[in-house]
């Protein structure tokens, strides 16, 4: 009899060991806090991704590094992974238990480059990826222009933007440069895109009011940059152009950034080159008389060699960039004498340059720039039906 009465309790023991034992699994709800520092200068880091690997629970960091994680998990051992762009990740393994309120260790996350996707802003509310745009966004990078060991910006960038056409106005030094960019066309000769300079929206414009190209040989400001300063230019065409800057930018937008200086140790650049230029082929009329049969032999004279000339020229540039975590520098100066073939013809340039930034606090950084460029060019005037024109005279 006894051993029969003892069957409920035991049963109701068994019953309240099953209630009780996924109690110990059940999730709770945690607060994890930290701090998160520069590896380098043990400064704290705002904007730093932390989650718990695995779920869906995550946190930033403050403008102190601080951040408090808020999560219902089950006890147990989990990995807090940190990430932050232009850093290296980390990851981290914290032991939840009976205490709700967890302190980790402080973590340090070191500098590290990244490659990036290009993010192209374009006036319709929200940055967007450069393979999702509807438009067309052509990118010239400094080495593709430094490369080409051009005097103008006009050589450099020849051949290199789909769809865009690029001359010079002619070929004396110190001529202008036209690009067209869309196909558009008028019956001054003004389709000109919009350029912009570092943020700067500058005039290309010539002195002329009317560009009738065959008669003229209009100078403008595009012709004064110098192509080692430049970091990349971007050519923006389409609907995008003309939300971000209005009717302005119509024919499109010419964007071009020029060089920042990086945090690390002075860098100087130093080039120095010469150039000749030399007419490719004279032509034979002045001595013709000479190479027919049955004439007299008489001395004569190649009147093209008092018009045309072998032009030697020069191209000297020095820069230094660097700085230090907060400030930054670019300084550079250039020295070009560019002689056209035909006498009389050519163009001097001194430009400086420079550009500082400067960040106060992890959210704000102060840039600004100067340039000094001067010019002096002595242009010889294209002309058309043998008036006011040495070349087509001759022809």
């Amino acid at each position: 009899m006894l051993a029969a009465r003892s069957h409920p309790f035991v049963c109701l023991a068994l019953a309240c060991a099953a209630l009780a034992a996924p109690v110990a699994g059940q999730d709770q709800t945690y607060v994890i806090n930290g701090t998160v520092v520069d590896e380098a200068t043990q400064r704290p880091l705002a904007s730093v991704s932390v989650t718990v690997s695995g779920t869906q629970f995550g946190t930033l960091s403050d403008q102190s590094g601080r951040f408090s994680l808020q999560a219902r998990l089950a006890p147990g051992t989990y990995t807090l992974s940190y990430s932050l762009i232009g850093r290296g990740g980390a990851t981290q393994e914290v032991t939840l238990g009976s205490e709700r309120a967890v302190e980790v260790p402080q973590v340090a996350l070191r500098e590290s480059a990244v490659t990036l996707e290009g993010i192209v802003v374009t006036g319709t509310g929200a940055p967007t990826q450069r393979r999702a745009l509807g438009n067309s966004v052509a990118v010239v990078g400094g080495p593709e222009i430094t490369q080409a060991k051009a005097v103008t910006i006009d050589a450099a960038l020849a051949g290199k933007i789909p769809g865009a056409q690029i001359t010079a106005n002619s070929g004396t030094p110190g001529g202008g440069v036209s690009v067209r960019l869309r196909g558009t066309s008028s019956i001054t000769g003004g389709a000109e895109p919009l350029y912009i300079v570092d943020g700067v929206i500058v005039d290309n414009g010539s002195d002329q009011q009317i560009n009738f190209g065959y008669r003229s040989n209009p100078s403008n400001r595009l012709s004064d940059l110098n192509p080692n300063d430049i970091e990349r230019i971007e050519v923006l065409k389409g609907a995008a152009a003309a939300a971000l800057y209005g009717s302005r930018a119509n024919n499109g937008v010419v964007q071009i950034f020029t060089k920042r200086g990086a945090a690390g140790r002075p860098v100087i650049t130093v080039e120095s080159r010469a150039t000749l230029s030399q007419l490719g082929s004279e032509l034979p009329w002045n001595m013709a008389p000479t190479d027919l049969d049955g004439t007299t032999p008489v001395e004569r004279f190649n009147h093209e060699d008092l018009i045309f000339r072998d032009a030697w020229g020069s191209d000297t540039y020095v820069s230094v960039s660097g700085g230090a975590d907060q400030t930054r520098y670019f300084l550079s100066g250039g020295y070009t004498v560019d002689n056209g073939i035909m006498i009389n013809s050519d163009n001097e340039r001194t430009s400086v340059r420079l550009n500082i930034e400067q960040g106060l606090w992890d959210w704000l950084t102060l840039s600004g720039g100067a340039n000094y460029i001067r010019s002096n060019s002595n242009l010889v005037i294209n002309g058309e039906q043998g008036r006011g024109g040495l070349l087509t005279s001759i022809v």
